[in-house]
């Protein structure tokens, strides 16, 4: 079964030597509101009231025509079965699989009057009755009846019909219909007959164009030593997210993952070829750092992308952001990593690869001392006491300290188990925290802590999973969620809260506890936070 693995390893950060991560996702801010993009929100929020308004107008007009004083036909009669026949007639509902039918034949019928025959053929152009069957003919040829399509008033039944058609995702109006009977006398309405509301949805997925994008994607990307180098030129290594200036997600495809890994940033974007290396088939080195270009394209009827750059100089309503920076010419329309190659409509950003066993912890610490002492400020001092082990957080999240006892911007995920080689005591507070990175510690007060280091016991029962599968990791982006191998050891790397991953396979431990895999020896344990899609 060929599976499609999302790469455990995008969003990890390595701890001690064979210790579970304590991660770090790169937190990137969405590009500070300017005057363009309030205007076009203000535009967004004008076109809103607008179509609220038109509803709104539309109800009056179906409660006016509502107290029409309405006497029933005659049961038996071809009148009561013509009218039996509308008032069968279902609303709705447009999937992406569905085709909208033409809907001008309803901006031309608009409150006008429809004979028998007119009124059946409009019913089978909307696909609410077959032009085949008994009911067809049945309100053919019941020609004492006229008919009378009303959306409101032309203007707001246009803008509710385009707002519908051309947005989708839930959109709607809707259309009532008054039946008259024309051997009635019309004086004081005694002539109407039936009233029927018929409502139509789309809820296609429709993308509307935008005027605002952020790219935002991690770096580093943290690999361990030995890993292949194919894993991470595969378009299902990248997890950017990418959104308008409203929030929503927009569609992009992977277009290219470079081959070519440069040995700078600054090589990476501007292509230099003189400044690459060939790492082989495996990463071998340990320390190395890697740089490789990466091309997201979109749909251009959802986004232009040339043309949202060129208007972000504040004459048009446009913001182009890649990791919270205004995007710069260079990564717009740019080669996509094969020779003399380009791809439009597109955008390439570089990420960097950091591989090893002891990488940077990424942990806000600007300390270049080199030694292990902790620093102490005048009024207090810590005191180390070398213990190996596994602390377990309790049912909460649990905050990171740094060397200066500092909260940093990560936490460890509620009821995940980390490796532990030593711990310290503030002799003024008396706080007692576990170390569980090189330069981040975790209080007593949020952990267990446990004497071993490993159960002895691994993983069986290993099965197949049918279908296609994922996992998802409840947030926020600071949780850490440990990764275990097939031999029940814990791996030197972890996956961050908000993230969804590919599964294609579950095991269990011997004490029954559940797990996926997520990568080729790399599982995670079901439980708090990790929901089975």
């Amino acid at each position: 079964m060929n599976k499609n693995i999302k790469y455990a390893g995008v969003v990890a950060a390595t701890l001690l030597a064979v210790a579970p991560v304590a991660t770090s996702v790169t937190t990137v801010n969405a590009a500070a509101t300017n005057d363009a993009t309030t205007t076009s929100r203000s535009s967004a929020n004008g076109f809103t009231d607008f179509i609220t308004n038109a509803l709104k107008k539309v109800n009056d007009f179906f409660d006016g025509l509502m107290k029409q004083t309405v006497t029933k036909p005659e049961v038996g009669t071809k009148e009561a079965k013509a009218t039996d026949i509308v008032n069968n007639i279902s609303d709705q509902t447009y999937s992406d699989d569905s085709t909208l039918p033409d809907f001008n034949i309803l901006r031309e019928a608009n409150n006008s009057n429809l004979s028998s025959s007119k009124f059946a053929k409009l019913l089978t152009q909307l696909g609410l009755i077959d032009s085949k069957s008994k009911d067809f003919d049945t309100i053919k040829s019941t020609n004492t009846i006229t008919y009378t399509v009303s959306g409101g008033f032309d203007n707001d039944l246009n803008a509710l019909i385009d707002n519908m058609v051309s947005y989708g995702n839930g959109g709607s109006f809707s259309v009532l219909i008054t039946s008259k009977d024309k051997t009635k006398d019309s004086t004081k309405d005694a002539d109407v007959i039936n009233h029927k509301q018929v409502t139509f949805t789309n809820n296609k997925t429709v993308t509307a164009p935008t005027t605002g994008m952020n790219v935002q994607y991690t770096t580093p990307i943290v690999i361990g030593l030995n890993t292949k180098v194919v894993d991470q030129e595969l378009t299902n290594s990248v997890s950017a997210t990418v959104t308008n200036n409203n929030g929503a997600k927009i569609p992009y495809t992977v277009k290219d993952v470079g081959k070519i890994f440069f040995n700078s940033e600054t090589s990476a974007n501007t292509n230099n070829m003189d400044d690459v290396s060939n790492p082989g088939g495996i990463f071998t080195k340990d320390g190395a750092q890697y740089y490789q270009r990466v091309t997201l394209s979109f749909d251009p009827k959802v986004i232009d992308v040339q043309k949202m750059f060129d208007g972000m100089d504040g004459s048009e309503n446009h913001e182009l952001s890649i990791n919270g920076e205004p995007a710069l010419k260079f990564q717009i329309n740019h080669t996509d990593g094969q020779k003399d190659a380009t791809t439009p409509n597109s955008i390439t950003y570089v990420r960097e690869l950091a591989v090893g066993t002891q990488p940077n912890d990424n942990d806000n610490n600007t300390d270049t001392d080199t030694d292990t002492d902790t620093d102490t400020t005048p009024d207090e001092t810590w005191s180390m006491t070398p213990n190996s082990g596994i602390v377990t957080v309790n049912g909460s999240l649990a905050p990171l300290h740094n060397d200066d006892n500092d909260v940093t911007t990560r936490s460890l995920g509620a009821n995940s188990a980390w490796q532990t080689d030593q711990y310290r005591v503030n002799s003024k507070t008396g706080e007692k925290q576990y170390r569980v990175s090189s330069h981040e510690w975790v209080s007593s007060d949020y952990v267990t802590f446990g004497g071993t280091t490993s159960n002895g016991s691994g993983l069986s029962n290993v099965s197949d999973l049918t279908g296609h599968h994922t996992i998802s990791l409840a947030g926020p982006d600071g949780f850490v969620y440990a990764l275990f191998g097939i031999n029940g050891g814990r791996s030197n790397r972890g996956l961050a809260g908000n993230s969804a991953w590919f599964t294609d396979k579950s095991a269990t431990d011997s004490e029954g506890n559940t797990f996926y895999r997520v990568s080729t020896d790399e599982w995670v344990q079901a439980g708090s936070g990790v929901t089975f899609n």
